[in-house]
């Protein structure tokens, strides 16, 4: 949810942004760089100077410094997106193995290892200070070794069921 939140957010700076920019004749809004060398597309393509002259977009227009920073914000939220998903497909599956029952006590563990190793820093940061697996990262960051293995069952919104239960 706090993904989408901050996408909506961007996506309305973006918007913004786009309101006031130079539309090219072929419907293409751009973006002249601060030292009027080059021209940006609102997708990020270079438009060569055989397409604009630089100087045909107002000192008044946003430049693409100033867009790229929610167009490069939406990139990296996207791509958090996807690895979100991911992960929420692999607890899904985790809970199906669970609640097949033909796990063992050892899978198990191994299991929940491999959930909180491949818990992607946005799912991670919402974790309680006192969840075990942000007691694991911190142990790991003192470069002590993990010696327990990490319990994601109360983890909000992913809590999976136990072996037989």
């Amino acid at each position: 949810m706090e993904n989408d939140r901050l996408l909506a957010l961007v996506q309305a700076e973006k918007d913004a942004l786009l309101e006031q920019a130079y539309v090219m004749e072929d419907g293409r809004r751009v973006f002249r760089t601060e030292d009027g060398g080059q021209v940006f597309d609102e997708f990020g393509q270079e438009v060569g100077a055989m397409e604009i002259d630089p100087m045909m977009i107002p000192d008044t227009a946003p430049t693409w410094e100033t867009y790229s920073v929610p167009f490069n914000e939406e990139i990296r939220l996207q791509a958090e997106r996807t690895q979100i998903l991911e992960y929420q497909q692999q607890l899904d599956d985790a809970r199906e193995a669970l609640e097949s029952g033909d796990i063992t006590k050892a899978e198990l563990e191994d299991l929940q290892t491999s959930l909180a190793e491949d818990m992607p820093d946005a799912v991670r940061v919402q974790l309680p200070t006192d969840h075990p697996t942000a007691a694991l990262e911190q142990a790991a960051e003192v470069s002590a070794p993990a010696v327990t293995t990490p319990d994601i069952s109360d983890l909000q919104g992913f809590a999976m069921p136990t072996p037989g239960g």
